[in-house]
């Protein structure tokens, strides 16, 4: 399907990311900080997966997660869809 956008329009330039064994409450406030909706889940340059607002809510909040003892590889969505 066109649309007559190019993803370059939609994408972010400069994406924030994490390690996977950063705690989720650490990510937050770096989400918080940069005024972003979801971060990456990085191990140096590979993309490991992705954690929405929508995550923290459905997987962190509704199940009474410790925010400071589980790590954010623990609920990201793995292996996201992307183009280069």
């Amino acid at each position: 399907m066109k649309t007559g956008i190019k993803i370059a329009d939609a994408m972010t330039s400069n994406p924030v990311s994490v390690n996977a064994d950063e705690n989720i409450l650490n990510c937050v406030k770096k989400m918080i900080n940069e005024q972003v909706g979801s971060i990456l889940v990085v191990d140096k340059t590979k993309l490991l997966g992705i954690v929405t607002e929508r995550d923290f809510l459905n997987k962190v909040i509704a199940k009474n997660m410790d925010l400071k003892k589980t790590l954010i590889g623990e609920i990201m969505s793995k292996k996201p869809i992307y183009a280069e």
